[in-house]
C-alpha cells in the first residue's frame, strides 16, 4: 500500500501576462502596397496581454488591425510594446518600390491559363508559366529607363541555372547577374538578387 501524505501543484493561469516579446525576423523587406504581418514571439507562449503597434514614420509604413501597410520607399523601425510596461521589440524596416508592376510582359513561351502578364499584376498567388522547353525567358518592359538595385523572382519551381539581363532596347541583352548552383524545383519561393551597383535599363529579362 502506499499513501501520499501531501500534494503540492504549482498552477500558472491561462492569462499570465507577457514577460518577453519579439519579431521572429531580424529585419523585414517590404514592397509598397503589399500588406505583411510580421510574426511575433511572446514568452510565455500562453500569455495575454494588449500589445500596442507602431511605426517610427508613420508616411513610410504604418500598422492596420495588426498588419503593416508599406506607403513609401526608405527605411524605418516597426514596434510592438505590451502595454503598461517597457517590454517592447523593433524590427528594421526597408521597404521598396516594385517598378515592373503592371508593366508589358513577354516570354519565351508560355502556357495559356498562365500568360506573362500574370507574372506582374502584383498578385503573388498567380504567375507565369512557361510552355517547358528546355530554355525559357521572361522580359519585363519599363516603358522607360528605370534605375533598380534589386529583383525579386517568385519561384513556383526553381530553375537551377538563370540569369538576370538588361537591356536599352530589348534586342540585345547584357547579363548582369548569373546563378549557376540553385537548388532546384521545391514549392513556392521567393528568391531577392540585390546590386552593389543600381542598374539602369528598360528592359529585364
Amino acid at each position: 500500500e502506499v499513501v501520499l501524505g501531501e500534494v503540492e501543484l504549482e498552477y500558472k493561469p491561462a492569462n499570465t501576462p507577457i514577460q518577453k516579446i519579439r519579431f521572429v525576423d531580424d529585419a523585414l523587406d517590404g514592397v509598397i502596397g503589399y500588406d505583411a504581418t510580421p510574426e511575433l514571439r511572446a514568452a510565455p507562449m500562453n500569455g495575454i496581454s494588449e500589445l500596442l503597434y507602431s511605426t517610427v514614420h508613420e508616411n513610410l509604413a504604418a500598422y492596420s488591425g495588426g498588419a503593416l501597410s508599406f506607403r513609401a520607399q526608405g527605411n524605418t523601425k516597426a514596434m510592438v510594446t505590451v502595454a503598461g510596461t517597457d517590454i517592447t521589440a523593433e524590427l528594421p524596416l526597408t521597404i521598396y518600390k516594385n517598378l515592373a508592376l503592371k508593366q508589358k510582359a513577354s516570354a519565351s513561351s508560355s502556357n495559356s491559363l498562365y500568360p506573362p502578364a500574370l507574372g506582374v499584376d502584383g498578385n503573388i498567388s498567380t504567375g507565369w508559366q512557361s510552355g517547358n522547353k528546355e530554355a525559357e525567358w521572361f522580359a519585363v518592359d519599363m516603358g522607360a529607363d528605370v534605375t533598380f538595385d534589386a529583383v525579386d523572382i517568385i519561384w513556383s519551381s526553381k530553375g537551377k541555372e538563370y540569369s538576370i539581363q538588361t537591356s536599352k532596347d530589348g534586342v540585345v541583352y547584357t547579363p548582369v547577374l548569373e546563378v549557376t548552383d540553385a537548388s532546384e524545383g521545391g514549392g513556392r519561393e521567393t528568391v531577392r538578387h540585390t546590386f552593389d551597383t543600381p542598374q539602369t535599363a528598360r528592359f529585364i529579362r
